[in-house]
């Protein structure tokens, strides 16, 4: 199975967005997928309407080592994709990870991804803005690749160094981890968008994925009907940018 991150110390870059529809295009071609919500906002559950209070969720499996990994899955509404999902109790887990020192804090999420990775092709992360959460910690221990969706304005770079500054703290506990690449999120040709481009381009050289999602007035209508968008506007730029993006992902992970 392998395993990759959606993070971005910066909020609002559509981390979540990105998770789905990567997932659901990834599902699509065939590859049996697992999303992991790692966000305290839960919004990935929700959309996949699996969030609720009284089931069991991530949060369980990183407070307890010994947890049943696969009582935690569940099903989603589309062929081939299932999900770790979250709930607001992930909040009161961060604290406990903090103070519960019995065993690694950072490894919890990798031990029992690797419980059920038979079962799956590819498992996607959604990570939470948060800088140095143990939560996200634990997602980027257990993972093979980082991308980093980026908005086109002057904080994109501040933000990319910050996320990639923690990505390299993490390959102390999982040395396997690399940053894949960065990519736009509603992307416009306009001339700040080119600029901040040009700049990052400079930096990252082909680390910066040239398939950007463009803007389109379809994302938010997507989310709320509950459908990623391949599946709810198949025919729309952003679909089609998400299934390139996809595809240039399976290309560099494998």
């Amino acid at each position: 199975m392998k395993t990759i991150a959606f993070y971005n110390v910066k909020g609002g870059v559509a981390k979540t967005t990105s998770t789905i529809n990567v997932a659901y295009d990834l599902a699509k071609l065939g590859y049996k997928t697992l999303v992991v919500d790692l966000d305290p906002q839960s919004n990935t559950s929700d959309f996949f309407e699996r969030c609720n209070e009284d089931k069991p969720t991530v949060a369980e499996l990183l407070c307890n080592p010994s947890y049943d990994t696969e009582t935690v899955v569940q099903n989603t509404d589309f062929d081939g994709l299932d999900i770790i999902p979250a709930y607001l109790s992930l909040g009161r887990a961060e604290k406990f990870l903090i103070s519960d020192t019995t065993t690694p804090q950072q490894l919890r999420l990798r031990h029992h991804l690797k419980n059920i990775a038979p079962y799956y092709d590819y498992c996607v992360l959604d990570c939470s803005p948060a800088a140095e959460a143990i939560v996200n910690i634990n997602g980027l221990a257990a993972a093979d690749a980082v991308f980093v969706p980026l908005r086109c304005d002057k904080w994109a770079v501040a933000g990319l160094v910050n996320t990639l500054e923690v990505t390299e703290a993490v390959r102390t506990y999982n040395d396997n981890l690399f940053f894949g690449g960065a990519f736009f999120s509603q992307y416009e040709k306009r001339n700040i968008d080119r600029a901040v481009a040009e700049e990052l381009k400079t930096q990252l050289g082909n680390k910066l994925l040239s398939e950007h999602i463009r803007k389109c007035a379809q994302v938010p209508l997507s989310s709320h009907s509950g459908k990623p968008l391949s599946c709810f506007a198949a025919w729309s730029t952003c679909a089609k940018d998400y299934e390139a993006l996809t595809e240039r992902i399976v290309k560099i992970v494998g």
